[in-house]
C-alpha cells in the first residue's frame, strides 16, 4: 500500500495473501506469482489488514 491507513489500504493496496489460518512464524511471499507486472517500488508500506473491518494491525515502511 502507499498508506498505513486501513481504509486506504483496503481500497488501493495489493492483497498478497490471507494469513488468518497460519499466524505463527516467518512468512515469505512471491509477489510475482500474485501479479507479475507489480513493481514493489510502487508501494511504500507492507500492511497487515483486517479486511472486513478495514483496520490495520501493523505496518512496515519499505525502503530501497
Amino acid at each position: 500500500s502507499n498508506s498505513s491507513s486501513g481504509s486506504s489500504t483496503f481500497s488501493s493496496g495489493l492483497e498478497i495473501a490471507d494469513i488468518s489460518r497460519d499466524l505463527e512464524g516467518a512468512r515469505t511471499f512471491d509477489i510475482s506469482q500474485v501479479d507479475p507486472s507489480i513493481d514493489l517500488d510502487s508501494f511504500d508500506y507492507v500492511v497487515v489488514l483486517c479486511r472486513p473491518a478495514r483496520i490495520s494491525f501493523g505496518s512496515a515502511q519499505l525502503s530501497n
